[in-house]
């Protein structure tokens, strides 16, 4: 037998349930989760056998995996999940590609965008001088969703997630270059032609270029290096 997980949104903002399989009948199971470009993974449940496993987490973007004590005489793990959604059922769907984008790009910075902490990407209704720590990432949905198809009692939709690179204009242009074009480049490729994990209605992802670098944007003396990211999305039709 293989041990396996999955997991349901409740969709209502108390969590998600974890379905264990592949377990001997007397293995002790426990699952644990992390917040997407979180580092602490925390037992959440356990249960004996195969089964389900009640997880209380808050809203946002979260991974996953089991520890199984008894799997064909042996212990074992399951793979990390895909990232997955916990939803409070009243989030719209713009609203979960912006936290889907900040949660992504938070996972892969240690890894693939050297130099940028998690912490420092953040989405948010337009640029301003919060700080989030610099240099950093900001997701913000400042462009336009234009409808673009119809189905039967569906709508696509192109909704937008404006990406800018931002770091405080040290007016020395050649330094931290590389850096800000490698950040942009494996961004783009990370979502560009892709669907977005917790968020369904998504079925692809377009990129809309900007200026690579442009010192002017937004007026706060940073250096900005934007691009948008449009998500087609396929949606129900009516409230």
């Amino acid at each position: 037998m293989t041990l396996a997980l999955s997991i349901v949104d409740n969709a209502d903002g108390t969590g998600a349930v974890a379905t264990v399989s592949g377990s001997d009948a007397g293995s002790t199971n426990t699952v644990y989760t992390v917040a997407a470009g979180g580092t602490l993974w925390t037992s959440r449940g356990s249960r004996t056998g195969d089964g389900t496993v009640a997880l209380s987490l808050s809203t946002g973007y979260h991974f996953a995996y089991c520890y199984g004590s008894l799997v064909s005489g042996s212990p074992a793990l399951t793979p990390p999940t895909q990232r997955f959604a916990v939803t409070s059922g009243t989030q719209s769907v713009q609203e979960r590609i912006l936290l889907a984008v900040e949660a992504d790009i938070r996972a892969i910075a240690p890894a693939s965008l050297p130099g940028l902490p998690a912490a420092y990407v953040r989405a948010q209704m337009a640029p301003n001088e919060v700080p989030i720590g610099l240099p950093g990432v900001l997701i913000t949905p400042q462009a336009t969703d234009p409808n673009v198809g119809t189905l039967n009692n569906r709508d696509d939709f192109q909704k937008p997630a404006v990406v800018m690179i931002v770091d405080r204009n040290p007016k020395e242009y050649v330094a931290r270059m590389g850096t800000y074009l490698l950040w942009r480049e494996r961004i783009v490729r990370y979502f560009i032609s892709q669907r977005l994990a917790g968020v369904p209605e998504v079925y692809s992802c377009r990129f809309e270029p900007a200026p690579i670098f442009d010192p002017k944007l937004p007026a706060y003396e940073f250096l900005v290096s934007a691009f948008t990211l449009r998500f087609l999305t396929r949606e129900v039709r009516g409230v």
